[in-house]
């Protein structure tokens, strides 16, 4: 691959986190990540081999929280943190033996609301997560699909979500 170019065009969307560093999801799942200072790209893409891969080369929302942490949703495998240190990523799946794991291997939408908590959605409902252990402490709806998800200005204790079947939907999440 070219460091000095993007690795395709069909381009998904574009997201810059706090240290100014574009990641680039595309249609094929790979994602570039951009380096504006080093004016170069970084390629990442799923290898079945390696399990601190991407999980797959379906990649949809990506997300930084409040900690600096970048995280990635595949669709049907798995939620991924990204890890600087070691420039790699741990993926979270669901089982549906464990009830605390993400109850969809599809995590569409994320939100961390105003108190620091969490929130994941997948196409079988939103968890609240704890990001420490990369276990669900609470269930919040079931065969939801929500991709957009934000936190009332009036009332925190409101989250908002926006999805594909359900439409425009209110939860109050406590």
């Amino acid at each position: 691959t070219n460091s000095l170019t993007l690795h395709s065009n069909t381009i998904r969307s574009v997201f810059e986190d706090h240290n100014g560093i574009l990641w680039v999801p595309h249609v094929t799942g790979d994602i570039d990540q951009y380096d504006p200072q080093g004016n170069r790209f970084k390629l990442y893409q799923a290898n079945h081999k390696d399990p601190n891969s991407l999980a797959s080369n379906v990649s949809t929302p990506i997300f930084e929280d409040s900690q600096g942490t970048i995280w990635t949703g595949h669709a049907g495998s798995g939620l991924g943190r990204y890890n600087p240190e070691t420039d790699d990523f741990t993926l979270f799946k669901s089982d549906p033996d464990d009830p605390l794991t993400l109850p969809h291997s599809y995590p569409s939408g994320f939100l961390e609301d105003d108190q620091g908590n969490f929130f994941i959605s997948t196409f079988s409902g939103i968890v609240l997560f704890d990001r420490e252990n990369g276990l669900v402490k609470k269930r919040l709806t079931n065969d939801t699909q929500f991709y957009t998800i934000i936190q009332d200005l009036n009332d925190s204790d409101l989250l908002w979500g926006v999805g594909w079947r359900q439409n425009f939907n209110r939860l109050n999440w406590k």
